[in-house]
């Protein structure tokens, strides 16, 4: 019983995981592999319910506002993509969001990028790997979750929050 449920959980996330990268129905080989590879990593990822057993967020920059989880691990090529305020399509001067990444083995590096105007942001070459995301600014809920960095990922894959305006 306990190893149909297992695969009933892998297949699921094998669903979600194609979903949320929108490649459902034209995946490529490459791109097959990195989900089924990446599998069992999200599988335990779940089986937490959140992601604080998997990340640890001292040394974070934060604000001290709520955490919202960011259910779904990204699986992008670079670290590059788009933080949004809920409501706004562009952030009020001077408010800027801040990303912040670590090594999911507690590296002691941290990196930060600092989003524009627009949200956008770029982290120059970060080595594959699973790592930790720590999102925050001033006046909004701070934001977690997982990302995936590899190379065989979708160039077009990004990362992309919306960010709630703190409660």
């Amino acid at each position: 019983m306990r190893e149909e449920i297992a695969a009933l959980w892998r297949r699921s996330l094998f669903l979600i995981l194609s979903i949320s990268l929108g490649q459902c129905c034209a995946q490529s080989a490459a791109q097959l592999n990195i989900v089924q590879s990446q599998a069992k990593e999200i599988e335990k990822y779940l089986e937490h319910g959140n992601i604080s057993g998997l990340c640890d967020y001292s040394g974070f920059k934060y604000m001290g506002n709520l955490l919202q989880e960011c259910k779904t691990p990204f699986v992008v090529r670079s670290i590059k993509g788009r933080i949004r305020p809920e409501y706004f399509d562009s952030w009020p001067d001077p408010v800027r969001p801040i990303f912040q990444l670590r090594a999911m083995e507690k590296g002691d590096r941290i990196f930060r990028a600092y989003g524009n105007k627009d949200g956008f942001f770029r982290m120059a070459y970060i080595p594959e790997g699973r790592y930790c995301f720590f999102i925050c600014c001033d006046g909004f809920d701070d934001s977690v979750g997982i990302v995936f960095v590899n190379k065989h990922a979708d160039p077009k894959n990004e990362i992309f929050v919306k960010m709630k305006i703190l409660h």
